[in-house]
């Protein structure tokens, strides 16, 4: 009886109403946190928790020295702690390079202008500021989310890198592959949103049909991305990095990068901007202004 007359009228799960999102819907927007590059800040409005941004470039071109630039920002800028999880790079290259960040010197190279001290500082403030994987070459998804889930359930992390996503299907035929990282980028930013973490993935790019290879200064394009229809539905920004690494261009022309706003969900926005790799201190940030002048007037302007 009680049930008869006292009945509600049915509502699916996932409904709610203006009163359930309103505090939220008549919040302010604020800005999320930086990135190394002022640039892409201003292209993002920041960083906020439960997004993902892609990273996509060809072979050798920058995205090892992009997460170390973005991991030391982590560290050092904002005193929070960040999980990488570099599946081409052994867990103490990694220590070595950020802590050159750190110290803005070659830690990796041996003819580095450094001595042992000023290593061992370096790597000796990372210790509070990263988790690090040691699983290189081939990982399966269903390990590496377990990883991800500890490092930010646990340790408190916030952001996440995964380089390269490749490495999640390598030998797996095509369809398989295509069909694993539909999966991988589908759980991943469902998991972003639940646990409330930024998630970074660098990818491989497919070389172009036409035009200039990659290597070369090749434009980026979203569809070269491996995986890029699945990235497109899942993910809140992909970005290109594009270089021309030709051996016969000066070292200014050749360490200088530019990052491309491919997709961008949240806001719309689009552009590129100049990132500099500086081969005496390791850092790769937007250029000073008298690099600027010498690279325009080596390109012809």
């Amino acid at each position: 009886i009680s049930a008869f007359f006292n009945a509600e009228p049915y509502s699916p799960d996932g409904f709610v109403t203006i009163d359930d999102v309103f505090e939220e819907a008549t919040s302010m927007p604020v800005w999320g946190k930086s990135w190394p590059w002022p640039s892409l800040t201003k292209l993002t409005y920041g960083r906020r928790l439960g997004e993902g941004y892609y990273f996509g470039a060809g072979v050798k071109i920058g995205k090892s020295e992009c997460v170390n630039q973005l991991a030391h920002h982590v560290i050092v800028k904002e005193q929070s702690k960040i999980a990488l999880f570099k599946l081409e790079e052994k867990p103490a290259m990694t220590a070595r390079r950020i802590a050159g960040k750190i110290k803005h010197k070659q830690f990796h190279k041996p003819d580095g202008d450094f001595t042992q001290e000023e290593l061992i500082d370096g790597v000796s403030q990372l210790r509070d500021g990263v988790v690090l994987y040691d699983k290189y070459g081939a990982t399966a998804w269903d390990e590496l989310k377990v990883a991800i889930r500890h490092a930010v359930v646990a340790e408190g992390v916030e952001d996440v890198v995964i380089d390269p996503l490749s490495r999640l299907t390598a030998g797996m035929p095509a369809a398989d592959a295509n069909t694993e990282l539909e999966r991988v980028s589908d759980e991943l930013s469902s998991m972003a949103k639940d646990l409330g973490f930024c998630f970074y993935v660098f990818c491989h790019l497919k070389a172009p049909q036409t035009g200039k290879p990659h290597e070369e200064g090749g434009r980026v394009h979203s569809n070269q991305f491996t995986g890029s229809r699945a990235m497109m539905r899942s993910c809140y920004y992909m970005i290109g990095i594009e270089r021309d690494k030709s051996p016969d261009l000066p070292d200014v022309v050749r360490n200088m990068s530019s990052f491309v706003m491919l997709e961008d969900r949240a806001f719309g926005m689009s552009g590129r901007f100049n990132v500099f790799y500086n081969m005496d201190t390791g850092d790769y940030l937007e250029p000073d202004m008298d690099v600027v002048e010498e690279f325009n007037e080596l390109r012809g302007g």
